[in-house]
């Protein structure tokens, strides 16, 4: 099984996972990783190829399904019982007791979530909704999160359109980060960080890429990559899964990732659903937001040595590049 492992610096932990390096995958050169529909799981009529579905959102009578959930073959985190502190000499670890999925988001191999009809895509974010619903029952889950890799270089191995749900027995470093750099804004000027920022980016409109009534996307001030961008809704919600609007958002986001398409003619990229963690101490200074992060840069030495990033492109210029695209 694997293991979580804190580091005793930085107490960032790691997930120590030898059976993913058993993936074929792995051991394939490039132009092998993306699945014709003869080889893919993910295929209607490939069901078998999965783990049994945890959850299915049926079609049309007689139509294919629109979404389909499974377990990960190939988990970072599993398996049942308690996720015990041990020590081993002066290090600590636990067993990495959790969960992860992938929520397949159609049965079509070439549709991608930019892409698909208002109705499917709405089915694609309730199901989010409704899974991470459901493992806020399970008290051994600290922490869960949705995810996008979209692409080879996003870390993507099937070609297929998918996400993915990982839920963490401890809060995630980044997550703790995020989440006490929130509560210390409100502490000191007694407002939520992110509506502050929805606020400052829309008078200020320099960085601002698109809003509407519910949502509000820009490129952040500190952006760490080209082209990142925001996506954070206007109206204070600590918790994605208990978010009332799917439709809007779906409608929303495909939007965003249409302009990162058109304007980046279809660049790999990471999309990540941030919500409040599940027994957060400071959940009302947490305002849920997802990060588009497109994989158009390399992280080299300065920044894993440094912490800092490197970013050539301005956030106000890659939001008038993207506020300029073209939508049909």
């Amino acid at each position: 099984m694997s293991q979580l492992r804190r580091c005793l610096v930085s107490g960032r932990w790691v997930i120590i996972s030898p059976k993913r390096d058993a993936r074929p995958v792995d051991f394939q050169c490039p132009a092998d990783i993306v699945n014709g529909r003869d080889r893919c799981p993910f295929c209607l009529g490939q069901e078998e190829k999965t783990p049994p579905p945890v959850m299915v959102v049926p079609g049309k009578p007689g139509g294919p399904w629109l979404v389909r959930v499974v377990p990960n073959k190939y988990p970072a985190l599993e398996g049942l019982g308690d996720p015990v502190f041990e020590h081993e000499g002066i290090y600590q670890k636990m067993p990495s007791v959790g969960v992860h999925e992938v929520i397949v988001e159609g049965s079509d191999h070439d549709i991608h979530l930019r892409d698909l009809s208002q109705t499917h895509a709405v089915e694609v974010i309730r199901a989010y909704i409704k899974r991470l619903r459901e493992l806020a029952c399970d008290k051994r889950i600290a922490y869960t999160m949705i995810f996008k890799n979209h692409g080879r270089s996003a870390g993507a191995s099937l070609a297929h359109p998918h996400s993915q749900l990982a839920g963490f027995p401890m809060v995630p470093f980044d997550v703790e980060q995020e989440s006490q750099g929130a509560h210390r804004y409100r502490q000191e000027y007694g407002v939520c960080v992110w509506c502050a920022i929805n606020k400052q980016e829309i008078q200020e409109h320099s960085r601002l890429i698109d809003e509407d009534d519910g949502y509000v996307l820009s490129a952040p001030y500190a952006s760490r990559i080209p082209f990142e961008m925001s996506l954070v809704p206007k109206r204070h919600e600590a918790r994605f899964e208990l978010m009332d609007d799917p439709a809007g958002l779906a409608r929303f986001l495909q939007k965003a990732l249409r302009r990162l398409d058109t304007a980046l003619k279809n660049p790999a990229y990471n999309l990540i659903v941030h919500t409040a963690p599940a027994h957060a101490y400071n959940e009302d200074a947490f305002h849920w937001h997802i990060e588009i992060l497109p994989k158009i840069a390399h992280i080299a030495g300065f920044e894993w040595g440094s912490g800092l990033y490197i970013n050539t492109v301005a956030p106000e210029t890659a939001a008038e590049w993207l506020r300029q695209v073209k939508l049909s």
